[in-house]
């Protein structure tokens, strides 16, 4: 008697059943989402502020933010079995950079202004991130 499945090819037969690949393909479509989001929140036309405000500018929303999006980026990094290096966390803290002056120079665009301090507070936000990513990798590797 033959295994139905000796003629399939290994990767084809693990494809699915690898928890490994489906939590990374979990944390990769959850921060393209996060991503998505953050973009139409950034770039939509000003609202009203909510009746509670947790700083007058905001730049604890826009650190926040930016932390977040680092971490879900570090953790997609993770569940694909690649370690948070030092030259990973700069080339990505240079995209998100990029992608926060980018989108600070699109504001106007919507009706919105551009502000150096929302800026500087999304570079900070991923800059600390990154840096407690790559600083747990080393004290927790793999």
């Amino acid at each position: 008697m033959t295994d139905p499945s000796a003629n399939v090819p290994a990767h084809a037969q693990c494809r699915h059943s690898n928890p490994t690949s489906r939590w990374r393909r979990l944390t990769l479509a959850a921060w393209l989402i996060y991503w998505a989001g953050l973009t139409y929140l950034l770039l939509a036309p000003k609202v009203p502020r909510a009746p509670i405000t947790i700083s007058a500018k905001g730049l604890v929303v826009h650190f926040c933010t930016f932390a977040v999006l680092a971490y879900a980026g570090a953790c997609v990094r993770r569940a694909g079995g690649r370690p948070c290096t030092i030259p990973w966390a700069c080339a990505w803290l240079a995209i998100y950079a990029a992608y926060a002056g980018a989108t600070e120079l699109l504001q106007p665009l919507s009706g919105r202004h551009t502000d150096l301090d929302d800026f500087l507070a999304d570079s900070a936000g991923a800059a600390v991130m990154l840096a407690v990513s790559v600083l747990r990798w080393r004290r927790h590797p793999m």
